[in-house]
């Protein structure tokens, strides 16, 4: 017992030096493969990831490739790890629009998506899973991805029914409006002709 727990200490220290000297991203993704049924390491290396793309767009760049681990993350992990790898792919989509694109192609918002919709209680998920959402859908194909598929809409709907607080009705609200925009074909648009073809 007392050596699982030496290792543990140890691994979650690797980490934590890793991220004390510096943005490391390969040493921070590899942590995140390496430890992947580490809870605690998962959700302390999605929140050094989270903390890294918001130091603007060059910490956005550094972060594609921690993509697929966050995702791996919001699909395998207990509810809290999910909630900070979802909150970190919310620093991380509002980058540029490859990193969005990166994203959906792996099944990010699908995989957003699926845990609201098994976690409607988890107010601190619902947030960032709408911020997460909203985020991509500054992309019009994404919007429309979104739109058609329809998960989007109905989590969106079950989470501010469920929570009357301001930041979910905003953050959903804003979510519901650019799905609803990119549904709507605009007359004479290139996404009418699209519709039309």
């Amino acid at each position: 017992m007392r050596g699982a727990l030496d290792a543990r200490a140890a691994q979650r220290g690797w980490l934590c030096g890793r991220a004390r000297r510096g943005w490391r991203r390969r040493g921070v993704v590899r942590a995140l493969d390496t430890f992947a049924h580490e809870p605690r390491i998962q959700e302390f290396g999605c929140s050094v990831i989270g903390l890294v793309a918001e130091q603007g767009a060059a910490g956005k760049r550094a972060v594609v490739a921690a993509v697929p681990s966050l995702l791996r993350a919001v699909r395998e992990q207990p509810v809290d790890v999910q909630r900070e790898a979802i909150s970190a792919l919310w620093s991380v989509a509002a980058g540029a629009l490859s990193v969005k694109a990166a994203i959906v192609k792996a099944g990010g918002a699908a995989g957003v998506v699926d845990v609201m919709a098994q976690h409607p209680a988890s107010v601190e998920l619902q947030e960032a899973g709408l911020g997460a959402l909203s985020s991509l859908t500054y992309n019009g194909s994404h919007a429309v991805l979104l739109a058609r598929d329809g998960g989007a809409r109905r989590v969106a709907e079950a989470a501010m029914a469920a929570h009357p607080g301001p930041r979910v009705q905003t953050l959903g609200a804003k979510l519901l409006k650019a799905l609803q925009d990119a549904a709507v074909p605009v007359e004479g648009s290139e996404r009418t002709r699209q519709y039309r073809s």
